[in-house]
């Protein structure tokens, strides 16, 4: 099976590329590429590029998850946002439809709010993907915690890892609830997807518990001072039934697992005592 993943370079893309190199022919795509790794570059607003690369690589599955996954972004820039994390997708389907191609999207349980861009643009995408003819599956997920190869952006688990390595207190929101998502999670149902077979389901992955951001930087670090603060102000609390994955045949997990996890993840990073 040979797989292309859209957004390599990315927190989410570079994990989903070393997960499943090993048991697949997987080939990595970004917007700027890189020819020391063999990642092709492919800008997913190019309708023409994104032909190009399909008919190049024929691949079986495509993994879409090149996106603006910033929420803060996304409102600044609306139209850059609509641009890739819309029509991008839209070119990932209409390519993925000529060469037979299946699709995993990786979505965002925001696309239930559409008061937000991202949330709005989450959820018209994701319209996209049911034209998948091949077939599709659409993953939604929380916010998403889990070690990646890609430790520099912005994403919550590197805010974490973060306050470890500058050793100073970081502000995390303590206000907003959600239920996490864990990306070893996100892996096994990919993993699952690919050996069982697509069927047009949307799939809510996230754990069985809620928490802040404040509480689960809480429950992961070792005693290292933080400080909170009323940071997400106007986010909708979404609160998933985690038995719904399992009824459909899938594994779940739960927040102490989770967290234990992370635990494991992050004793590379203590260097030196934190003071």
């Amino acid at each position: 099976m040979k797989i292309l993943i859209t957004g390599v370079k990315g927190y989410l893309g570079s994990l989903f590329y070393e997960a499943l190199r090993c048991d697949y022919e997987v080939i990595g795509s970004s917007r700027f590429g890189d020819s020391l790794l063999g990642i092709f570059a492919l800008d997913i607003t190019d309708k023409q590029a994104v032909n190009i690369c399909f008919s190049c690589i024929t691949p079986d599955v495509v993994i879409h998850a090149a996106a603006m996954p910033s929420v803060g972004r996304c409102e600044k820039e609306p139209k850059q946002a609509f641009n890739i994390n819309v029509e991008g997708t839209q070119n990932i389907v209409e390519a993925a439809n000529e060469t037979g191609a299946k699709v995993i999207f990786i979505s965002s349980l925001a696309a239930l709010d559409t008061s937000t861009v991202y949330g709005k643009s989450k959820q018209l995408a994701e319209q996209h993907i049911r034209k998948a003819r091949a077939g599709y599956e659409i993953l939604q997920l929380s916010m998403t915690f889990g070690l990646s190869p890609n430790t520099s952006n912005d994403r919550p688990f590197n805010k974490i890892i973060s306050t470890i390595q500058i050793q100073s207190p970081i502000v995390y929101d303590n206000f907003w609830r959600f239920q996490p998502t864990y990306t070893e999670h996100v892996i096994l149902v990919i993993r699952q997807i690919l050996q069982q077979g697509f069927k047009g389901r949307c799939l809510a992955i996230t754990t069985d518990g809620t928490c802040t951001m404040y509480q689960i930087a809480s429950d992961v670090l070792k005693p290292i001072i933080i400080q909170e603060a009323k940071v997400y102000n106007n986010r909708t609390e979404n609160f998933i039934d985690p038995t719904t994955l399992l009824y459909q045949g899938f594994p779940t997990f739960s927040y102490s697992s989770m967290v234990a996890d992370l635990r494991k993840q992050l004793e590379r990073f203590y260097t030196k005592p934190f003071v």
